[in-house]
């Protein structure tokens, strides 16, 4: 007869495996319920902490922002129209940026698929391979705090849906606790 303690350890170890080594596609866009009382510079704090040193890895490499904006009253969901209203001082600004972010073309990828290209980094060995558990950070820090995270894609050339550009804008964003606009932007050289 196995003792009792023997048998808990080995339920412990392999309940934290399970846990450490879920699928990509398990990834779900909102994971846990968030906790109201979590205030919005708690949150933008927490992602101040997790985009330090984390860049975004193109033709170009370009660190992580976190941006922050209210939105109106009763907003249910994020659009790229809103977020382009919202958001246009952070990318117009920027020196490199494809810009006015109101023109620009826009497309929308689920949370999880972004997730999953970070999953296990073993794709993200090359040049930088400390960019990839630090862009995990990132979003573990997103799932954490935040609902409905989608990421959205702006740039200058293609089409609705299948954006192209010089230095494309990418916003990783979701809703706090609060009913505000919280997250991570940074840009992309595609040329």
């Amino acid at each position: 007869m196995k003792s009792p303690l023997l048998l808990s350890a080995v339920l412990s170890l392999a309940v934290a495996h399970v846990g450490c080594s879920a699928a990509p596609e398990a990834l779900a866009d909102d994971d846990a319920p968030l906790s109201a009382a979590r205030s919005d510079a708690t949150i933008e704090a927490e992602l101040r902490a997790a985009v330090q040193g984390a860049l975004y890895i193109s033709e170009a490499d370009y660190p992580f922002e976190v941006v922050h904006a209210p939105l109106p009253q009763g907003t249910r969901s994020l659009t790229a129209e809103l977020l382009q209203e919202r958001l246009a001082t952070y990318v117009d600004r920027h020196a490199d940026a494809d810009k006015p972010l109101l023109e620009l073309k826009s497309m929308t990828k689920s949370f999880a698929a972004w997730r999953h290209g970070f999953a296990t980094c073993r794709d993200h060995e090359g040049a930088y391979p400390e960019q990839c558990p630090r862009i995990s950070r990132i979003n573990a820090a997103l799932a954490k705090n935040l609902r409905g995270v989608r990421v959205y894609y702006f740039g200058r050339e293609g089409e609705e849906g299948n954006v192209e550009g010089t230095t494309v804008s990418i916003f990783v964003v979701g809703v706090t606790p609060q009913g505000n606009l919280a997250g991570v932007w940074t840009l992309a050289a595609w040329t």
